[in-house]
């Protein structure tokens, strides 16, 4: 829902927004007139949360210390050092796959996971993905069936109250086509969005966020977009289960 410009001052002020451009990339108002989203009371429709972190490591502690505890089981869709340390750290049990059709072959854990963390777009089976060959957004790699298929692998793995979390770049124009099936696949295969969370990697002074002014120099330009970085985070839950 925010572009890729600006990861502080991209964050719109409405958004509801009105359709699926300008400060609604993902059509969040056609979805909630469609009943795609499961609206939670209030404004806007599906919470959005912006956590301000000093470094990237610290959103991984983030996740695993607010949506797990002590013994659960964390699945991720690619190795994370920063979630296999997490998980480590809090006491859990940490399963990676290198590919979305490898959830399959965690049948032995399927009920029992609390927390899911899908990199977006996931790895495939013909290798595609950031899971596969790093974190850069490099357009759709599946469809709607196979992201339906995902989530659903995803429904089966999950406890009544765990969570999938989907980490998605901020959304451009060759990726936003991609990012408007994501919901509505996640809600075919029984699962629910009931949270956005805008994490903003940057240099924090005192209680000010120290977000570089844009230069005029190039170089200079692409350093400061790599000391100010933020990704957006798709939280779902089993719809129907203990969350509501």
């Amino acid at each position: 829902m925010t572009s890729s410009h600006d990861p502080i001052h991209d964050i719109p002020d409405d958004h509801t927004g009105t359709g699926r451009g300008g400060d609604d990339p993902l059509g969040l108002s056609q979805l909630i007139a469609s009943g795609v989203i499961d609206v939670v009371p209030g404004d806007p429709p599906v919470p959005i949360t912006v956590w301000r972190v000093a470094e990237p490591g610290r959103i991984a502690q983030l996740l695993v210390g607010l949506y797990t505890r002590v013994g659960d089981t964390i699945v991720s869709l690619g190795h994370d050092p920063d979630i296999a340390g997490a998980a480590g750290a809090g006491g859990c049990r940490y399963l990676p796959v290198d590919a979305a059709h490898r959830l399959a072959d965690l049948d032995h854990v399927a009920g029992a996971v609390r927390l899911i963390m899908l990199p977006w777009p996931p790895a495939t089976r013909d290798g595609t993905g950031p899971a596969a060959s790093g974190p850069v957004m490099s357009g759709p790699a599946m469809d709607a069936e196979a992201m339906v298929d995902l989530f659903t692998a995803c429904r089966i793995l999950l406890v009544a109250d765990g969570y999938t979390i989907v980490a998605v770049p901020p959304a451009t124009a060759a990726n936003v086509a991609h990012l408007w099936q994501l919901v509505p696949a996640a809600r075919k295969a029984g699962l629910g969005w009931v949270e956005q969370i805008v994490a903003i990697t940057a240099t924090i002074d005192g209680d000010e966020l120290d977000v570089p002014a844009a230069p005029a120099d190039r170089a200079t330009l692409r350093l400061a977009n790599e000391l100010t970085v933020h990704i957006d985070l798709y939280v779902f839950v089993i719809r129907g289960g203990r969350h509501g």
